[in-house]
């Protein structure tokens, strides 16, 4: 006797009728496409989650929709504005400001939601300078340029967060003018 078996169902995420793949694929190419298509699927469900709080009554969607479009373009148009009347603001040009307020976007996040990312630095529990010198080096990290950002609103924790200054060679030069940082993360 011969049994056919057959593929399982796929997995349908509420009434949305979502559907993504099951893991089990095989290759790296199978598990990065599972990875994209449950990203656009969760952010689909997200996205329909947040439309029906919105939209559950006209009063509280006109609510958010003016206060957030008021505050985000009062914050964008004061610093556009400062900057145009003083031609800059210090010695940054207005490209430079642009950028910046597009960077203070992303990391902060639009109200402080969306992709607001956070620096590991100021969360971490102890700080270390890993070198081979004879004499302390001299780290000043409110003068670092190179960062470990965390996404979303998880509660991280971070234990040690660490920088290499290690120098190399008969010359004892660092390896890059970026010093190697780490951090051990952990999600509480």
């Amino acid at each position: 006797m011969v049994v056919e078996s057959q593929p399982p169902a796929p997995r349908v995420a509420g009434r949305l009728g979502l559907c993504y793949p099951s893991p089990n694929k095989r290759g790296a190419r199978g598990e990065v496409l599972y990875t994209i298509n449950r990203i656009f699927t969760l952010w689909q469900l997200y996205a329909y989650m947040d439309f029906q709080l919105l939209t559950r009554s006209l009063r509280l969607f006109m609510t958010w929709f003016i206060t957030d479009t008021t505050v985000n373009v009062a914050s964008i148009a004061a610093m556009l504005l400062i900057a145009e009347r003083f031609d800059g603001i210090g010695a940054w040009s207005k490209p430079q400001l642009l950028f910046m307020l597009g960077y203070a976007t992303l990391v902060n996040g639009v109200d402080g939601q969306g992709f607001a990312l956070k620096d590991a630095y100021p969360l971490a529990l102890s700080h270390e300078v890993l070198h081979n010198q004879a004499q302390d080096p001299l780290y000043d990290p409110a003068q670092r340029i190179d960062h470990i950002f965390l996404g979303g609103p998880s509660p991280w924790h971070v234990s040690r967060w660490r920088v290499d200054l290690f120098q190399y060679g008969a010359k004892q030069r660092y390896p890059s003018d970026h010093f190697a940082i780490s951090a051990a993360l952990s999600l509480e």
